[in-house]
């Protein structure tokens, strides 16, 4: 059997109402060469039935049937089991546009780099677009530029997301790469993290949209748990691990503020979510709190949080004088 060129994995969980829309944008792809390997993580309803129809209709669709283990799981299965060099992931409940795959293909081929990064459009759930980004030529940056890039963003944060991307795979197996099954928000990031600190060349930036990216309030692949303070600590864990994948790969002073940053915003935001959706609990805090001291970000904590005080205050005293800091210094990052 010749091998395709890219292998798309799709995680599959209960997203039959959307999954048609979803297989049927990728076998209407101008670009052919490809296998879709949809993996139906236990799915309770029509989605196992709806991808095995869809394999007997067409031999480059393969299904991967398991029981539920969430979607880094589910990503895994499908790794094991893809056969083309290059690799791209979606959603089941999305859609790629219809020359997506051909433009990933040719940048990745033409520009002889290790991983593209494209646009996508936002749409709600009846369909209004809500946002989208406009056609680009293909711009190349260094892979620790695109690192930066990912932790202090500076048109959107479309560079840790999963599904706008095509991978090589000699690079997930060189590395051994695997999604990190303990981790459930942000395991996305963290693998696009490994895989950068283990390429050696440029990244391919376009900002022509491939992808339909739907908000709903419920994700297709949605968790079986949902509490917030589970997202707090996994997604915490998340960062940690970034961190020292980023400490692990550079010296670059930088670099490895930003991914200590990463670690302090996350305790930041998610533990307002903690507090607002379940309350306080006093273990789970402790334990991340003591995380934020031993990894060292304790200092870069406690700056994020005094920064906009001190600013405000200043602001009150002494408006002029600040409007002079910020002529001078007008790229400082929080």
């Amino acid at each position: 059997m010749t091998q395709p060129q890219i292998s798309i994995i799709v995680p599959v969980y209960n997203s039959g109402k959307y999954l048609g829309a979803c297989i049927d944008s990728i076998l209407s792809q101008s670009f052919r060469d490809f296998e879709l390997i949809l993996v139906d993580d236990g799915s309770r309803d029509s989605s196992p039935h709806i991808c095995d129809d869809y394999a007997q209709k067409d031999g480059r669709v393969k299904v991967i049937h398991k029981e539920n283990g969430g979607v880094s799981s589910a990503r895994n299965a499908g790794l094991s089991a893809v056969r083309g060099g290059y690799l791209c992931f979606l959603d089941s409940d999305d859609t790629l546009e219809p020359d997506a795959l051909q433009l990933m293909y040719q940048s990745i081929s033409n520009e002889k780099v290790d991983l593209v990064i494209a646009g996508y459009n936002r749409y709600d759930e009846d369909g209004t677009k809500i946002f989208g980004m406009s056609n680009s030529a293909v711009e190349l940056i260094s892979h620790e530029a695109t690192l930066e890039e990912m932790y202090a963003p500076r048109s959107g944060n479309y560079q840790g997301y999963l599904w706008n991307k095509l991978f090589r795979k000699s690079i997930v197996e060189q590395a051994k790469l695997a999604f990190d099954e303990s981790i459930s928000f942000n395991e996305d990031r963290l693998f696009i993290t490994q895989y950068l600190c283990t390429s050696s060349r440029d990244v391919a930036y376009t900002t022509t949209p491939v992808y339909n990216y739907v908000v709903r309030s419920t994700g297709a692949m949605g968790s079986l748990e949902n509490s917030y303070n589970t997202k707090f600590a996994t997604d915490f864990d998340a960062y940690v691990k970034m961190k020292n994948t980023v400490f692990a790969h550079t010296k670059d002073k930088r670099l490895r503020r930003l991914a200590v940053k990463g670690i302090c915003h996350s305790y930041i935001n998610n533990h307002k979510l903690m507090v607002k959706h379940d309350g306080y609990v006093t273990s789970i805090h402790s334990r991340l709190f003591r995380g934020l001291i031993r990894h060292k970000a304790l200092g870069v904590y406690v700056s994020i949080v005094l920064r906009p005080i001190l600013i405000n205050f200043l602001l009150l005293i002494y408006p002029k004088l600040l409007v002079k800091i910020k002529r001078r210094h007008p790229g400082d990052a929080t």
